[in-house]
């Protein structure tokens, strides 16, 4: 089977534009991924007409409607997303903080529910978001649930994006990291996807021994002791074993990881 070009490039202009959080111009669009210009206004045309895309006055663009109402159709097609949900909202309670769950696309981790938090500062992440693995708690413990040979060709393929002046951008430092999550059962974020953000991150398992997800807690660095992240690591890694035990996973000895 071949690959239809238009609909590829299609595909590219609703993903660049849904990974910015401003309207994009089309010759921007063009520029970026390298489209003759007629042809992607064409294409961002059609896209708007299925309402996947949206064209302001000014002849920008940016997500349409559809693509929040397939995003949905998705999320819930994926039976665990509302009972990780719950215990998300339960851990959201409890710690104070605003709660996470995303899972693994790529090198990237999707961001699948969020309980904001009630406290004056929040975190600035959405559903729908991607953020690269390597550069968050909960991304790390994605990364930390595939097997090694995954890990290698995901870490070394591609140069690691820096993002913060503390992103670890060295793969084999970051592969210490991941061994580093496997033995604790939980991951660290300080400061490595946003400035003055910290989080701490557990695996959601299903009944294969297959990690799927991830659940993290994000506080800044303004809340942030240690014996607090201890304090979220124990709530977060007993809420992520109690929702692994409900989709079916049996812990195996040791660490959550270890029963891979």
């Amino acid at each position: 089977m071949r690959v239809v070009n238009a609909v590829a490039r299609a595909d590219a202009i609703m993903g660049l534009v849904a990974s910015t959080t401003r309207p994009l111009s089309i010759g921007s669009i063009a520029r970026d991924l390298g489209l003759p210009r007629n042809t992607t206004y064409e294409l961002v045309f059609t896209l708007c007409e299925c309402r996947l895309l949206r064209m302001g006055v000014d002849g920008r663009v940016s997500p349409g409607i559809r693509l929040f109402e397939l995003g949905g159709v998705y999320v819930a097609s994926l039976d665990w997303v509302e009972e990780a949900r719950e215990v998300a909202r339960e851990v959201r309670d409890l710690s104070g903080e605003t709660v996470q769950v995303a899972m693994l696309d790529g090198r990237d981790a999707i961001y699948l529910v969020k309980e904001e938090s009630q406290k004056a500062i929040r975190m600035a992440s959405s559903i729908g978001r991607r953020l690269p693995a390597h550069a968050s708690a909960i991304g790390k413990v994605l990364l930390a649930g595939l097997p090694l040979a995954e890990r290698v060709d995901l870490l070394w393929t591609h140069p690691l994006e820096r993002l913060t002046e503390h992103t670890i951008v060295d793969p084999a430092q970051l592969m210490e990291e991941l061994e580093s999550t496997e033995r604790r059962g939980y991951a660290l974020d300080d400061e490595e996807s946003s400035p003055e953000v910290c989080c701490v991150a557990a695996p959601i398992w299903d009944s294969t021994s297959r990690v799927i997800a991830a659940m993290s807690v994000s506080m800044p660095t303004s809340r942030l002791t240690a014996a607090r992240r201890e304090e979220h690591a124990t709530l977060l890694v007993d809420a992520t074993t109690r929702l692994s035990a409900r989709l079916g996973h049996v812990a195996g000895a040791g660490n959550a990881f270890g029963s891979r």
